[in-house]
């Protein structure tokens, strides 16, 4: 189900977008930086739901670039900034997996001095 509203979310905030925009703009590092934070904190609430932070920040960010297709008349929605948005959810997601284990998952670090 989760997948299912990712696509049609995907889908809807892809209506009308602009192609003109470049790949390395400070925008970019913006909605990645943004999505991938948004990602981290989902996860680590949905205690390790890598799926849930992910699927979050997407659809945050699919929202934002239908919020632009439908409001606000300077600002395009945008393929690319869609892009920045996904990827950087999946990192946020994985690194919010990283940082909030399920029990019984990841290891145990400890210091040992001798004296």
């Amino acid at each position: 189900m989760t997948k299912r509203l990712i696509l049609i979310a995907a889908f809807l905030a892809s209506a009308a977008c602009q192609a003109h925009d470049s790949w390395t703009t400070e925008d970019k590092r913006a909605h990645f930086a943004l999505m991938a934070g948004v990602a981290a904190a989902g996860t680590t609430v949905a205690q390790g739901n890598e799926w849930a932070g992910f699927g979050a920040a997407v659809l945050l960010g699919a929202a934002k670039e239908g919020y632009d297709a439908f409001h606000r008349p300077k600002h395009d929605p945008s393929w690319k900034d869609f892009g920045a948005d996904v990827a950087g959810a999946y990192v946020g997601a994985k690194v919010g997996g990283l940082i909030i284990m399920p029990k019984g998952h990841g290891f145990t670090l400890s210091l040992v001095r001798k004296f």
